[in-house]
């Protein structure tokens, strides 16, 4: 396999914004797991097509080749996104939420329990910006888009005034414990959520920038 890193110019990252929401959800069924994704594909779907209206929402894609290969996804009031997606339309929140639950009906109910249980992290204030989905497809990773990913997230939130943010990752998930400690994470906290085993990291955004080799910091100007 060749994990040779591909020039500047074939990686191309652009803001959430400029992609389609259908577009989106496809890439998070088929490279994320987690809550959203049980929830089934019109969910997903409704969850994109509510977060591109979302002011606080800060996302970022990776194309190589013409192709949608990566894309983060964070907001600075992380820990009520979901309560603000359902207050932006809830007549169709009622409906995915019904659709979901009549095809996807134990999965729904595991998510709803982890929702209605979940609680804040006990250091954090009530707003706090929080990196929600970070992906790359198989055939592209190990090729610096993830970095370059974070590159992006980091470097809006600087614009943005903001100086920390944090995210969650499976226990059971040690290669990407080990990128997310290389850019400067911090764990914080370790928690159940729908019966996954979670650990929350914290960033100091001026160190994931500085952690961002001279090549892909270029590329994230563009």
């Amino acid at each position: 396999m060749n994990n040779q890193k591909p020039p500047d110019s074939a990686v191309t990252y652009k803001p959430l914004r400029s992609l389609p929401a259908d577009q989106l959800a496809t890439f998070h069924g088929r490279n994320l797991s987690g809550k959203l994704k049980r929830l089934g594909g019109s969910y997903v779907q409704y969850f994109y097509e509510t977060l591109l209206n979302m002011d606080d929402v800060i996302g970022w894609t990776a194309s190589h080749q013409d192709s949608l290969v990566g894309l983060v996804v964070g907001s600075l009031d992380g820990h009520h996104l979901m309560g603000r997606v359902i207050r932006k339309n809830p007549l169709r929140w009622l409906y995915h939420t019904g659709v979901s639950a009549l095809l996807h009906p134990v999965h729904f109910l595991r998510v709803s329990v982890s929702v209605l249980t979940e609680s804040e992290p006990s250091h954090s204030s009530s707003r706090v910006t929080v990196l929600h989905y970070l992906a790359v497809r198989a055939e592209e990773r190990h090729l610096g888009i993830g970095r370059g990913l974070m590159g992006q997230f980091a470097g809006e939130l600087a614009t943005r005034g903001q100086t920390q943010f944090e995210l969650s990752v499976g226990r059971d998930n040690p290669q990407a414990i080990r990128f997310y400690e290389a850019l400067g994470g911090k764990a914080t906290e370790d928690y159940v959520a729908a019966g996954d085993d979670m650990r929350r990291y914290t960033f100091d955004v001026q160190k994931v920038l500085g952690r961002q080799p001279s090549a892909e910091v270029k590329e994230s100007r563009v």
